[in-house]
């Protein structure tokens, strides 16, 4: 259903609340599993504020702040996608604002 729904978005929602439905019949417990499973990545993908190339304000300005950076797959000869660049790019912008900052 996730792969379903990251391919084909809004017009797949329709059709998974079916199949939850249909599920919940067989077995209600994994049905409504599978209901909390859908809404979270429904909102993960809609609603969730995700910051790209900013930290949020008002995190600590200590050793306790913890920043991870998300890795992605290389292209076939080895060399990194744009994808991953542009993350190690803001990481380091981020990396470099803290350390101006302590």
């Amino acid at each position: 259903m996730i792969s379903y729904y990251s391919t084909y978005q809004s017009t797949a929602k329709i059709d998974i609340q079916r199949l939850v439905e249909k599920l919940k019949a067989l077995n209600s417990t994994k049905g409504e599993e599978w209901e909390k499973i859908m809404e979270y990545w429904d909102y993960v993908n809609t609603d969730m504020n995700v910051n790209v190339d900013v930290l949020p304000d008002g995190l600590p300005n200590d050793d306790s702040l913890c920043i991870t950076v998300l890795g992605f797959a290389l292209n076939d000869d080895g060399t990194m996608k744009d994808e991953l660049v542009g993350r190690l790019q803001t990481d380091l912008q981020v990396l470099k604002n803290i350390q101006m900052l302590m």
